[in-house]
């Protein structure tokens, strides 16, 4: 492909906005064209929500977040 400027020609060149199309539509092949867009937008929850769910389904009670454990009182022992 050659250098960085070459590459961003070479993709810029092959790319086609194609908002909305069918992800089965879409594929990549070596000498096909490139499709871009938006294809799904649903909304999902982030990764924190998920897992928070997941750890208070699997430990229920026992589960305590990080925030809301108290934070040892500290002692500096500086010299």
């Amino acid at each position: 492909m050659g250098d960085g400027l070459d590459t961003m020609k070479y993709y810029k060149e092959k790319s086609k906005v194609k908002n909305g199309a069918p992800t089965s539509e879409v594929g990549l092949t070596l000498t096909g064209e490139i499709a871009v867009g938006k294809f799904v937008d649903r909304d999902r929850p982030d990764y924190q929500s998920m897992m928070r769910a997941q750890y208070v389904e699997s430990l229920g009670d026992r589960y305590v977040e990080m925030a809301d454990l108290e934070e040892p009182e500290m002692e500096c022992v500086c010299g």
